[in-house]
């Protein structure tokens, strides 16, 4: 999370999972996501990851989507979001 890390990617190229979870945190006002360098660094940490990986507070995905496309096709990401609004918005991203 990056106060105002959502507003970072306004000109940053991105993958596409990536760029529709900004949108979503763009259409909820959710200005906390992570900022588009701390991004590419978990993209970079998932793709080390042999099994699972597992991160806390979803917010609108935008870490989460970095994760999933880095990470491998075999590992199983997990993500837990407190909020039941974003939580249920999130179910729709992938």
């Amino acid at each position: 999370m990056s106060l105002n890390g959502t507003d970072a990617y306004r000109l940053s190229d991105m993958p596409p999972l990536v760029a529709r979870a900004v949108r979503l945190a763009e259409r909820l006002a959710f200005p906390f996501s992570c900022r588009p360098e701390q991004g590419r660094l978990l993209q970079t940490l998932a793709g080390g990851v042999p099994s699972s990986v597992a991160e806390t507070g979803t917010g609108c995905g935008v870490g989460l989507a970095w994760l999933v496309t880095g990470a491998s096709p075999q590992v199983r990401v997990i993500s837990v979001e407190r909020d039941a609004e974003r939580a249920d918005v999130m179910a729709d991203l992938t």
